[in-house]
């Protein structure tokens, strides 16, 4: 192992300096940036164009090395870095067309959003030329080059995609169709099978929001809460930012680096959240001869570490892009293209400049009217005591199988002040009347229904509460599923002492639990029991892996598994449910030992932070200690606190999990509360590195100052930017 000493002086060579001071082109006005203890920065600018530039310079001084990350995976130019072992993801990349859309989003960006777009981008380069490359390029021989607007852009449409993607199941469900036909395959899932066979919507993200209004507040002022959740990763995907300017901007929350803005976050009026809209935005679109023989060719250079260059070309539709030979689908059947929103609509910069701004609810709903992708459900709270739910997104109106134009803002699903005081979103179906059939494979809503419950568990909440909420790891299927397998009879290797374990458990999916341990196992080996004459991939596709494990990982099996197990069970034999939870037994205690007390689901289910270099050069990985973990931790996809188990690596929890957490309360900003899973910087020698590792773990939070006062407080940095 390389000695402490060494890896310590290697990783601390390209930290940036502390407190500097320093002179750069592109500043109309001295700018300040104070940082807290927390490694949150808090820009002080005279112009909003100044602080967007001081936004683009804090993500390159802390994610440089993310920043590239991103951009390559929008542009498909992995393999350059890690050579032919990215090459397969890059091809599927580059099919996905993300760098091509964004230049022609450059053209259609107002110009408000352009100002923007420039100064974010000088303010990028303007570290780039004055710092050292963090040590991810050193490691790979490898130097950033200049930021672009393009490179905003088109991490901007990947962001988005991975949020709205239908793709995974679609392609799944043909498979599916194709190897068992229609009526097989559609038996395989609960509720209307001639539904899922027609519609093939999918899986994009998970996440939860809430709010409450000043009468459901212990404070009298209205709170939100709100934690998106996407795959575990060190750095995190968050960058926590505030930005302020003398000319009004005044906005701080979670960012995405590598774009410009707060995502989800508060200014000096209104706070919001996002959680994934699951509205069916892509189709798979059969293609004729003659769509084939009138197709664009495009030829794709894919330049590969230490390898020729591969030619890839590529044929786009009106449809869109064919994606033969890509995901699975054969090179040489019949022509598929990928029909989607996210090639129809525009780049949301305009929308998301405007949401930072935004006032009040009017002027809120105007900015996401300009919010073409991804679709994403709203949660809304204001200074004024409003609540308010809005989805978002250009979502696809469909006649004869065709689609035709898009379901008007206006008609999209929504609610202002609701009598009972209380929203809440988990991608499930929206709880409001809807005009229009948006999909037909949103969440299971049980995660949702807790959260509802607990909402209700009380007239009025503090911040507290709803801290407590998000770390609820109380599972509403695990109830159930217990309470049926308590009343199977001991006896046949089952034994009392395993039902009157599952007959008192009251359904908390706990790392240290035993029964929570049974109970996933057993959703397992049910699913194999059911389904084992259709063969072990199929078995794998109905736990929900997708086609991909980089690029389409999950599909909607996954995240309506739980109701099709508590579907299947009600219907299974007594027989093979008892056998299911024998299988069950045998493979906890062959794996953890005899004694079911010892029996822990964090022994089985456990989360890791991987830094990317571990999924392309491993070895310097383990040398230099760049990731974390594992650790154990309770939940699944299910409970509130989401931890859900992978379907390509049973039982880790690596398939989403929660990647950000914020709680406000509309009527004292500074009372704000924020936790990130690792930390702020993406330098693995920067004391806000991992520093948030065991908070997040154990539900604490880290508060976040908003008043100059409250900033000053905290402050544990001060850098200086000047003209």
């Amino acid at each position: 192992m390389i000695g402490a000493n060494f890896r310590r002086a290697l990783l601390a060579w390209t930290l940036p300096r502390r407190n500097e001071s320093i002179q750069l082109r592109g500043l109309v006005a001295p700018v300040t940036i104070i940082i807290d203890r927390s490694g949150v920065p808090h820009v002080e600018a005279e112009s909003a164009p100044d602080a967007f530039f001081a936004h683009g310079y804090l993500h390159a001084r802390d994610r440089l090395w993310q920043m590239e990350l991103n951009r390559r995976v929008a542009r498909g130019e992995l393999a350059e870095l890690f050579g032919p072992i990215a090459l397969p993801t890059d091809r599927v990349l580059r099919r996905l067309g993300f760098r091509r859309d964004a230049e022609r989003d450059l053209a259609g960006i107002s110009a408000d959003g352009r100002q923007v777009l420039d100064a974010y981008t000088a303010g990028v380069n303007a570290y780039v030329a004055r710092h050292r490359r963090p040590i991810e390029f050193v490691l790979l021989w490898s130097r950033p080059r200049p930021w672009s607007a393009i490179d905003t852009l088109a991490f901007g449409r990947y962001m988005g995609w991975s949020q709205t993607e239908n793709l995974p199941t679609e392609i799944v469900r043909r498979q599916l169709a194709g190897q068992l036909g229609a009526d097989r395959a559609s038996a395989l899932e609960p509720g209307d099978p001639a539904a899922h066979v027609l519609a093939l919507a999918g899986l994009a993200g998970a996440s939860n929001n809430w709010v409450a209004s000043p009468a459901r507040s212990a404070s009298g002022h209205a709170l939100l809460a709100n934690d998106p959740h996407l795959y575990p990763r060190i750095p995190p995907v968050w960058y926590v930012a505030h930005l302020r300017s003398a000319d009004g901007l005044n906005v701080i929350g979670a960012t995405l680096p590598g774009l410009p803005g707060v995502v989800i976050g508060h200014n000096s009026r209104i706070a919001w959240g996002v959680t994934a809209g699951l509205a069916d935005c892509e189709d798979l679109v059969d293609q004729d001869a003659r769509a084939v023989a009138e197709a664009a060719v495009i030829r794709e250079e894919i330049k590969v570490k230490r390898k020729p260059t591969v030619i890839e070309e590529i044929r786009v539709t009106a449809d869109g892009p064919i994606l033969n030979g890509a995901l699975g689908i054969p090179a040489d059947g019949p022509a598929v293209a990928l029909r989607s929103s996210l090639h129809d609509g525009k780049a949301s910069i305009d929308a998301l400049v405007a949401l930072n701004q935004a006032t009040g609810w009017a002027a809120f709903q105007q900015a996401l009217e300009q919010w073409d992708f991804p679709c994403l459900n709203f949660v809304y709270a204001d200074v004024a005591g409003n609540i308010g739910y809005r989805m978002a997104g250009r979502v696809p109106l469909r006649r004869d199988g065709k689609w035709a134009g898009t379901v008007p803002f206006a008609e999209m699903p929504a609610s202002f002040n609701p009598d009972e005081g209380i929203f809440a979103t988990a991608n499930n179906r929206p709880a409001v009347p809807m005009r229009h059939a948006l999909a037909s494979d949103w969440t299971d809503d049980y995660r949702w229904a807790r959260i509802l419950q607990l909402l209700r568990s009380r007239p009025r909440h503090a911040l507290a509460d709803f801290q407590a909420m998000q770390q609820d790891v109380t599972s509403v299927p695990a109830q159930q599923v217990a309470a049926r397998l308590a009343r199977l009879a001991p006896g046949d290797g089952l034994a009392p002492e395993v039902v009157a374990r599952l007959r008192r458990w009251d359904g908390r999916l706990d790392a240290a639990s035993p029964e929570a341990a049974i109970y996933q196992v057993f959703r397992i080996e049910l699913v194999r029991a059911l389904y084992r004459e259709l063969g072990e991939e199929t078995v794998l596709r109905v736990l929900g892996r997708g086609p991909d494990p980089v690029i389409a990982p999950v599909t909607a099996f996954f995240s309506r598994g739980s109701s099709e197990l508590l579907a299947r069970l009600d219907q299974a034999d007594e027989s093979v449910v008892r056998a299911a939870l024998l299988a069950a037994l045998r493979f906890l205690g062959h794996l953890l030992g005899s004694d079911i007390n010892r029996w822990c689901w964090g022994d089985l289910h456990r989360i890791s932070f991987q830094h990317p270099i571990g999924l392309g050069v491993p070895v310097l990985d383990r040398l230099l200690q760049l990731s974390c973990g594992p650790y154990p931790i309770g939940g699944d996809a299910d409970t509130v606190a989401q931890a859900g188990v992978d379907p390509w690596n049973p039982f880790t929890a690596t398939a989403f999990s929660v990647s950000y957490r914020q709680v406000f309360d509309t009527g004292d900003w500074d009372r704000g509360v924020f936790i990130l899973p690792t930390g702020q910087s993406g330098h693995p020698a920067s004391p806000h590195y991992a520093d948030m590792v065991s908070a997040w773990r154990t539900g604490e939070y880290r508060s976040l100052p908003f008043s100059p006062r409250a900033v000053r407080d905290q402050a544990e940095e001060t850098i200086q930017l000047v003209t």
